[in-house]
């Protein structure tokens, strides 16, 4: 799904909520700055609780065995 809203308007929020709805045994999310990606990261931990393993895969963080993993889409293309 794409999201297109206004800076602080709770688009995150909103993802992370539809993924709980959903109930993933894994989910990607991707941003398109590093800078986002552990507020996005800590969002969805309040979202899940514990319930769920998260990690980053980034140029300096290579997590790709969390069940949420979070990354950029820089860092996706060069994969």
């Amino acid at each position: 799904a794409l999201v297109v809203a206004a800076a602080g308007s709770g688009k995150t929020y909103l993802a992370a909520f539809d993924a709980l709805n959903f109930n993933p045994e894994r989910l990607l999310y991707v941003v398109h700055e590093e800078s986002i990606l552990k507020k996005s990261l800590e969002t969805f931990q309040n979202v899940f609780g514990s319930t769920v393993s998260c990690g980053i895969y980034s140029g300096t963080s290579k997590e790709s065995d969390a069940d949420f993993v979070f990354a950029t889409n820089l860092t996706m293309c060069k994969t």
